[in-house]
């Protein structure tokens, strides 16, 4: 059984610099046309964070195809977290 605050942290789980694998599909909507790696650039939510229920978008730079392009969360998988160096 999921908990609510379960169910807001697979919302908030991406973050700006995560790297995360995408997928473009076919309009049936059920057959990967293209998938490939990418870093989160953007996240874009009516409010920050995002809350539950929202719709969000990740903006990802696409490793492998050299451009950005905008991913809704069913379209995108976590791999792995990135992290922000401040500097001293």
């Amino acid at each position: 059984m999921v908990t609510e605050a379960e169910e807001e942290n697979d919302i908030n789980d991406i973050k700006i610099g995560d790297l995360v694998k995408w997928f473009d599909y076919y309009a049936e909507g059920d057959i990967v046309r293209d998938a490939g790696w990418g870093l989160v650039v953007r996240v874009l939510g009516r409010s920050q964070p995002p809350l539950s229920g929202e719709s969000v978008l990740y903006l990802v730079h696409r490793v492998h195809r050299q451009g950005q392009e905008w991913y809704t969360r069913d379209n995108i998988d976590l791999i792995a977290e990135g992290t922000i160096k401040k500097k001293a």
